[in-house]
């Protein structure tokens, strides 16, 4: 899955750098945002092929961000 597009959610700034160095060191293309509202913005000009984000986000959480649009989930 090299090459793949990934967007990051989480908005603890030291998960959000591990993961984004992780995935860029495996060959991924990866953006990144800090809260749910950050990640829908970046969501309507990106269409990542997975999104990784934090179920316990402030403000907007992972499940009510997620709700508007199908999902395939995987439980971690």
């Amino acid at each position: 899955m090299s090459g793949e597009s990934t967007l990051v959610i989480d908005d603890n700034p030291q998960n959000l750098k591990l993961v984004r160095v992780l995935l860029r060191s495996e060959g991924y293309q990866v953006r990144s945002a800090a809260d749910a509202e950050e990640g829908l913005r970046i969501l309507t000009s990106f269409t990542p092929r997975l999104v990784l984000m934090d179920l316990q986000l402030p403000g907007m959480d992972g499940p009510r961000a997620d709700a508007p649009r199908p999902t395939r989930r995987c439980a971690a």
